[in-house]
Order: structure tokens, then C-alpha cells, then sequence
């Protein structure tokens, strides 16, 4: 099911009145552009700012680099770790999870 057969689809099977679905549909809209929108800018951002920071480092075709970047962070499953936002896992300092045996560290069992 895809387009106008969906929309026909939950129109019929929602429980709501005509102007209730409206509603929610125009602040769906609103939402998904402002969401867009913003990937795009923050994008635009960090394209800049990573291409001025090439430029001052000395390293050949900062603008190249920097709309690569720009390119990149708006991926949302490789540009964020691309562009140096490393994920929490991959942090050097681990911490020992708690044991699951219920006693304290450090303690030992009978």
C-alpha cells in the first residue's frame, strides 16, 4: 500500500472526526519540514565550520572537504560518526558493568 491508497486506508480506520484528522495531519506536515529543514542547516553548519577548520589546519581543497562534510552529516546513519561525533561505546574509558549476581563488587560468595 503506498500514497493515496494508505491514506484512504487509516482515514477509514480511524476513529476520529474529519477535522481532528486534519489537524494532526498539518502538525505531522509542520513537524516533518521543520525536522528536514533543520537536518539541512545543521548540515550547511558543520560543512562550513569543518571546511574553515581544513583551511586553517593546511590541508589541500578545504571547500572539497568541507561539502563532503556538509554531505555527510546529513546521513543520519554515517554522518554524525564521520564528522568526529563519536557514539558513547566507542569511548576509550569503559566502566565495568554491575554484576548481575546481586552481591556487591568485591565481595565474595559462600
Amino acid at each position: 500500500m503506498r500514497g493515496p491508497r494508505l491514506l484512504k486506508f487509516l482515514d477509514e480506520y480511524t476513529p476520529l472526526d474529519a477535522d481532528d484528522k486534519r489537524v494532526i495531519a498539518a502538525k505531522g506536515l509542520a513537524i516533518t519540514r521543520a525536522t528536514l529543514k533543520s537536518i539541512l542547516i545543521i548540515g550547511a553548519l558543520q560543512g562550513t565550520l569543518g571546511g574553515l577548520a581544513f583551511a586553517a589546519a593546511g590541508i589541500d581543497g578545504p571547500v572539497f572537504w568541507g561539502i563532503v562534510m556538509a554531505v555527510a552529516s546529513t546521513l543520519p546513519a554515517v554522518g554524525p560518526r564521520s564528522c568526529g561525533c563519536r557514539p558513547r561505546s566507542c569511548c576509550t574509558c569503559r566502566v565495568n558493568p554491575p554484576s548481575l549476581s546481586g552481591s556487591p563488587r568485591g565481595a565474595r560468595s559462600s
